[in-house]
């Protein structure tokens, strides 16, 4: 048969699919930003998670804004406008430079890539681009502005408040025409922090400590509009469901956009002093799958099938529940997928911030080559459905190894075995390549073996060839162990295994006795032999390969081995060798020394202790040869007899 989709090319094809998706699906999930000192701080959506030094090394910010790729600060200490991603990296701390003690920097909430600040020191208001073009510092200035020092925009108006005057006023976005006063006191008290959505402009009443709102026109003003709390509220920021503040005393308060349900410590960020700059951006349901692709590999055609989970989540960065419907399928093989269970019930389920749940779908190839299609998942998440491209391949049986098992010998510990050899082979029948991975060896004994040579792992095993690898066995510890050895591929078997054992052995040693004393010998003597038994015991499980018996210590001129069938010879569970000694002073006085064995007994070497004393007997002759009724030829004779019993 021809395949008429290779394994690489539908794993490749899958991957650029998997690449557009979440290139479209992209999304930055929800934050709450804020100055604190001279950082910049980000906590979750949610209130958690703050850290006060997201960002560091601003000059006194004054006022934040966010869009949807930056998050900009005004760095009231030198004058510059200050850009970083909204993760975080890429800080420029002089974007914008130029201002006057700027302040008070905003940019219309669906982000057309302006920016307005305050410049509080000469009294003007600034404009530019978020790529640092554009620059202008004084588009509005005195006597229409009097002390500046946050501003807001729609996109269609630029708002500003006056500290010098307690009002609040507007002019023509982008270049500041047609400035006008909106509203003034005694609505308006204490001006700290300013925010405009479509219909309302928002402030925050320092010297009352509440929220202020007015219409976007500044009719109707009302400076009781939301309380705060006993703190002083600073900065200011929307969403399209809550209001956000700095509170005096470094925490983050939340109230709905109707004023209600206000919560001073909402984020409790502990940020230095009151941030004087609040951002967010947009808070919507963040949905995710995992993995990003599903990969079925090969599968057989009639017959085969294979299941594999989505996890579809929705971030805790968000405060909004995922609101999910039933999942389908989509592509030119949707057919040959089916969504079989998971623990997404399907149309009405809703997840909430940090939850999750599970979609499995099954392939069921009924034809040779690539299967591919999508797993689209509709919800409300921002970005439109989720999607999960998923590829298999549908494929004929090819692969085989040889052996399917290796018994390895009965070892003794920490000796490694002969390799033993695995052939792969790729059939003569097979439509494709076989495309191997990295092979490994699994399982509870997998320390005790070991891949020697490996001519198969990442190859491509061409139809009707082969590889082979070897592997040996070095047990580490006694009694039987098992492993696999598991050579993964793109063929519909895969992974190819091979059942591995093997035994661990080690000798047990003894010697008895294990000491020989010998009585006391007259010099230039020899005792009678004494003997010793080397046995390995019924407990070993392996031969016990003995060494060169040998004596030591300062007395071992003293004893003679007088026969040895122990040295050099491997002695098998349950048997034993003996050694003869006996003991021949040479001088008077007590003798020691040992006798050692050594052998491949992981206890180590044993040994038998050997010790006696030489005497010293005078012949007495004199005694008993000197008579006189003895004859001079008997007296010689009597006199050489007692002197050879007594050497």
């Amino acid at each position: 048969m021809t395949r008429s989709f290779s394994k690489s090319t539908a794993a490749s094809a899958l991957f650029l699919i998997a690449l557009v998706w979440l290139l479209l699906a992209a999304r930055a999930d929800a934050f709450i930003y804020y100055t604190t000192g001279n950082d910049i701080g980000r906590a979750s959506i949610n209130g958690t998670g703050g850290d006060n030094n997201f960002i560091t090394g601003a000059n006194a910010p004054c006022g934040l804004a966010v869009d949807a790729k930056y998050v900009y600060w005004a760095n009231q200490g030198d004058g510059t406008i200050g850009r970083a991603n909204l993760d975080g990296t890429g800080v420029n701390q002089s974007l914008i430079t130029g201002g006057a003690g700027s302040c008070g920097i905003s940019t219309p909430p669906n982000s057309n890539g302006e920016l307005f600040w305050a410049n509080p020191d000469d009294g003007t208001i600034g404009t530019g681009f978020n790529d640092g073009t554009g620059v202008i510092q004084n588009i509005v200035g005195p006597p229409n502005t009097h002390g500046p020092q946050m501003t807001a925009t729609d996109g269609l108006y630029v708002y500003w408040t006056n500290r010098g005057n307690m009002t609040i006023s507007r002019a023509q976005a982008p270049l500041g025409t047609n400035p006008e006063v909106l509203a003034g006191p005694p609505a308006v008290q204490g001006l700290a922090g300013l925010a405009v959505n479509a219909s309302n402009i928002f402030w925050t009443e320092e010297n009352l400590n509440n929220i202020g709102q007015a219409s976007i026109d500044g009719s109707n003003p009302n400076g009781a509009f939301s309380h705060t709390g006993p703190a002083t509220p600073c900065g200011l920021a929307l969403d399209s469901t809550y209001i956000y503040w700095g509170t005096q005393g470094g925490s983050v308060g939340r109230a709905l956009l109707n004023g209600g349900s206000p919560f001073e410590a909402f984020a409790p960020v502990n940020a230095y002093g009151c941030p004087s700059g609040v951002g967010v951006n947009a808070d919507t349901a963040a949905g995710t799958v995992s993995p990003s692709a599903l990969n079925f590999g090969g599968i057989l055609v009639a017959g085969g099938t294979a299941a594999l989970d989505v996890t579809v989540s929705n971030s805790e960065s968000t405060s909004l529940n995922l609101d999910i419907q039933a999942a389908g399928l989509s592509g030119p093989n949707a057919s040959q997928y089916s969504v079989t269970g998971g623990t997404c019930p399907g149309l009405g389920t809703s997840l909430a911030p940090g939850a999750s749940c599970t979609l499995q779908v099954t392939l069921d190839p009924t034809s040779l080559g690539g299967k591919f299609a999508t797993l689209d998942i509709p919800s409300n998440n921002p970005s439109g459905a989720l999607h999960v491209p998923m590829v298999g391949t549908g494929t004929d049986p090819a692969e085989s190894i040889s052996p399917g098992s290796i018994a390895f010998a009965p070892r003794l510990l920490n000796t490694q075995s002969t390799p033993q050899t695995v052939t792969l082979t790729n059939g003569a029948s097979a439509s494709a390549p076989d495309n191997v991975s990295q092979a490994s060896i699994v399982g509870a004994g997998a320390g005790q073996f070991a891949i020697v040579s490996d001519g198969c792992s990442n190859t491509s095993v061409a139809v009707g060839a082969s590889c082979q690898m070897s592997v040996r066995y070095s047990p580490t510890a006694t009694g039987p162990v098992s492993a696999s050895l598991t050579i993964p591929s793109d063929d519909p078997s895969s992974p190819a295994t091979v059942a591995l054992s093997g035994t661990g052995t080690v000798p047990d040693e003894s010697v008895l006795p294990n000491s020989l004393a010998f009585s006391p010998q007259p010099v230039a003597s020899s005792s009678p032999t004494q003997k010793l038994t080397v046995a390995n015991t019924a407990d070993g499980t392996g031969a016990l390969m003995i060494g060169t018996v040998a004596k030591t210590g300062a007395g071992a001129g003293a004893f003679d081995v007088v026969f040895d069938s122990c040295s050099g010879v491997s002695v098998a569970p349950g048997d034993s060798c003996e050694l003869g000694v006996r003991f021949a002073p040479s001088a008077p006085g007590p003798a020691a020394a040992a006798l050692q064995i050594p052998a491949n007994d992981p206890g180590g070497p044993v040994s038998a202790a050997l010790s006696g004393v030489g005497t010293t007997v005078s012949v007495p002759t004199a005694a008993k040869c000197k008579k006189k009724k003895h004859s001079k030829k008997h007296k010689k004779k009597c006199a050489k007899k007692h002197t050879k019993r007594h050497k």
